[in-house]
């Protein structure tokens, strides 16, 4: 781990508009790529490197926690690990002061607990929990635990885990980036339960003396404005539910998304918290429901950019290819789920190169290694820097060593 630290201000000059991606922070200053006031090749020293900004971070926390408290809503925020759980991104988050932790493995858990988060700070949400997984949880009786299926209420009535929990509900309705990342909608998946067991759940929690006041769904990653009807809909679908089992807390899972190309817009947290504000206040009419929140990355995805090496450009039957020395193991988004990783040179040259359309290839023996297709860049050469932007989450948190090729940094500035 490097930490770098940025007096803040330092090198900051008038942002031109040319690129969609630009923001305070990360921009083109003087045709070269600054990430926080810092020119990105000067805070790095190997590739691949990933880059994490502090500030980003706690900018989106704020952001988020200022429109819940903008609306008089009851909440708490946990942040979901599995998306980055770097332990200077978590000590960031902790020393917030603002946010607790999702997690959903004992690893997680422990790590959580060795960071400095409390038991009652930290949401466990699991899924095919093993009964190692059980015996580790029940040493931690501090924390909320949210039931995945009947099987885990068993489970927990069985070994006197835990007198209080919640369930983590299917609504049938999926919200995400793409219908490759929504955990619910038309197609069943193994996460939560489904309408016609809730009732079953409610009696097989009475029968082992657990009393459920959560209900918890997670419909899946990355949802922007126009999927926001949909939520609306969604809340409108749990109004009884609530109302008949006296719900204490609505945990409303994470999957508030980024700007990932460039026709998206950031999510108009206003229109999203008063669509949450209408159905606390007015359809359930209990200003005291405590909404819970499990973002990811919102709060760490824009807060890191990925840092690679050219290693060639060439053209195979009429597609030119431009090979990184990184690949789907190192950030598997656009491999797995079609995600625009957005590649941006470190020196920007559109106004003195020609530019082409390619296929960014990485480094691991697999057809679907690709971070990007039909890619418009000025003409790169072997050697140059390329940052993908948008990766502090779900990039390093699920890297592996396939092909023994799981050697990259992290840095912190």
């Amino acid at each position: 781990m490097i930490d770098i630290k940025i007096e803040k201000g330092a090198n900051k000059k008038k942002l031109k508009s040319d690129f969609w991606w630009q923001r305070e922070g990360l921009a083109y200053i003087d045709n070269v790529l600054h990430f926080e006031n810092k020119p990105v090749d000067e805070l790095i020293h190997s590739t691949p490197s990933y880059v994490y900004s502090k500030q980003r971070i706690l900018e989106n926390i704020d952001r988020l926690s200022q429109a819940l408290i903008g609306k008089n809503l009851k909440h708490s925020i946990h942040y979901a690990m599995k998306a980055n759980r770097h332990p200077s991104v978590l000590k960031t988050i902790l020393n917030s002061q603002k946010v607790g932790v999702d997690v959903c493995s004992p690893n997680e858990l422990k790590l959580a607990l060795d960071i400095g988060f409390a038991p009652n700070q930290i949401n466990y949400t699991g899924t095919s929990i093993s009964k190692y997984d059980y015996a580790q949880i029940a040493l931690c009786k501090g924390i909320r635990f949210n039931a995945d299926s009947l099987s885990a209420i068993r489970q927990i009535g069985t070994q006197n885990i835990f007198d209080t929990i919640g369930i983590r509900i299917n609504p049938q309705i999926g919200l995400g980036y793409n219908e490759s990342l929504e955990y619910a909608g038309n197609n069943v998946t193994k996460f939560g339960i489904y309408s016609d067991q809730i009732q079953k759940a409610f009696e097989l929690a009475k029968n082992y003396n657990i009393e459920i006041d959560t209900i918890h769904f997670h419909v899946g990653s990355g949802y922007l404005n126009d999927q926001l009807p949909k939520m609306e809909l969604l809340l409108e679908n749990l109004k009884d539910l609530i109302k008949t089992y006296d719900i204490k807390r609505l945990n409303i899972g994470g999957g508030l998304g980024v700007p990932q190309q460039k026709d998206d817009v950031p999510l108009d947290l206003d229109k999203w918290s008063s669509i949450i504000s209408n159905f606390v206040h007015f359809q359930c009419a209990n200003p005291n429901l405590e909404i819970v929140l499990e973002p990811g990355d919102y709060f760490v995805k824009d807060a890191g950019i990925l840092v690679g090496e050219v290693t060639y450009q060439e053209e195979k039957n009429g597609i030119d290819f431009l090979g990184v020395n990184l690949g789907m193991n190192i950030n598997y988004e656009y491999a797995y789920y079609k995600m625009n990783l957005e590649a941006v040179p470190l020196t920007n040259n559109t106004h003195k190169l020609p530019q082409k359309s390619y296929t960014i290839a990485g480094n691991i023996n697999e057809p679907i290694d690709l971070l990007g297709q039909e890619v418009i860049l000025p003409l790169m050469q072997e050697g140059d820097l390329i940052a993908f932007l948008n990766t502090g989450g779900y990039g390093a948190s699920t890297a592996s060593n396939h092909c023994m090729r799981g050697d990259f940094s992290e840095i912190i500035i």
